[in-house]
């Protein structure tokens, strides 16, 4: 809508000025302005010659009183000023409306862009890709809109840093940098942004700290380029980098920690399926024994010496069923 009004508002200038209902150019103003001072300087160079080539006042029958060409030749050159005057007033202020709607285009573009480079992250962080490839579209991205010469991703790992991602002239993706001694360490104590200067000719650098919940994952550092320091539109942007880092980071560790638990309770599974199967056929033999010795107890004619061997028999499959039951509901367990 604003755009719209905007450009109604050129066209309507444009007209006013003589230059048709396009929409107009800085070139067209500077064109137009010439014609019209063009325009001026012969009507003025024609009224001063016919002011200078009128007969000599002495010579007119009429009194001088009653002369009405100087009057009207002065009226006109008035008006003509006037005209001139009223038509740059109105090219500049076309002028400035054009340089205003260049500024908004070009604002429009460069958020344009930022949304482009936004819409990349989220895109990569949506995808399958690997958390080093998550990480390092975060860095060109926030190294791109921060107008930063170099950014990295590093987590933490005691006193050490792993650089997991970069983007521009800084560490690779890799290495590993002390943390005493460097501002990480108050980010890692404090939680809080560190922003240096960059005195001594070095690079202002700001230390963003990556966290998610009750956690701090990494820091993001951006670098500047010697003596642009950084701004509070360069300090929101990296937070909202760093935020989006944080949940790539903690995505990856819950689909690692996803991964270990379905592993986990695959080789539990397999564990306690060869657990069934193992007691599944330990339990067929004492069974068989039960049964047969259970038969040839109805045996009428059995001596006391069978009886009492027929008894041992069931008494030791019994005791031997039990203990696969119990390494049976053991496994279970």
């Amino acid at each position: 809508m604003l755009v719209t009004v905007g450009r109604d508002r050129l066209v309507n200038e444009a007209r006013l000025v003589g230059l048709g209902a396009t929409t107009p150019t800085l070139a067209a103003v500077d064109r137009r302005r010439m014609q019209i001072l063009a325009f001026a300087a012969v009507a003025l160079a024609g009224i001063g010659t016919a002011s200078v080539l009128r007969p000599d006042e002495a010579e007119v029958s009429l009194p001088v009183t009653l002369d009405p060409v100087r009057p009207l030749l002065l009226a006109l050159a008035v008006g003509i000023v006037a005209y001139v005057a009223d038509r740059e007033r109105r090219l500049r202020r076309l002028t400035r409306l054009l340089v205003e709607e260049r500024a908004l285009s070009a604002a429009l573009m460069l958020r344009l862009d930022e949304v482009r480079t936004m819409l990349d992250v989220a895109k990569a962080m949506n995808s399958t890709a690997a958390l080093d490839t998550i990480l390092g579209s975060i860095a060109r991205a926030a190294t791109t809109i921060v107008g930063a010469q170099s950014g990295m991703v590093l987590l933490l790992d005691g006193d050490t840093m792993h650089v997991v991602a970069s983007a521009g002239a800084a560490a690779h993706a890799g290495e590993t940098m002390p943390m005493p001694g460097t501002p990480v360490v108050h980010v890692a104590r404090t939680w809080e942004m560190v922003l240096t200067s960059g005195e001594d000719g070095a690079a202002p650098t700001m230390y963003m700290p990556v966290r998610h919940g009750p956690d701090l994952l990494g820091v993001l550092v951006l670098a500047a380029s010697p003596g642009r320091p950084f701004g509070d539109y360069d300090v929101r942007a990296a937070e909202l980098f760093a935020e989006q880092a944080a949940c790539a980071i903690a995505q990856t560790h819950r689909a690692h920690a996803a991964k270990w638990q379905q592993e986990e309770r695959r080789t539990a599974d397999e564990k306690r399926h060869q657990v069934t199967g193992a007691a599944a056929a330990e339990l067929r033999n004492p069974i068989a024994s039960l049964v047969t010795a259970t038969k040839m107890l109805q045996r009428p004619k059995l001596v006391d010496a069978e009886r009492l061997e027929l008894a041992g028999v069931i008494e030791r499959q019994a005791s031997r069923l039990s203990k696969t039951v119990e390494d049976l509901l053991a496994a279970q367990s």
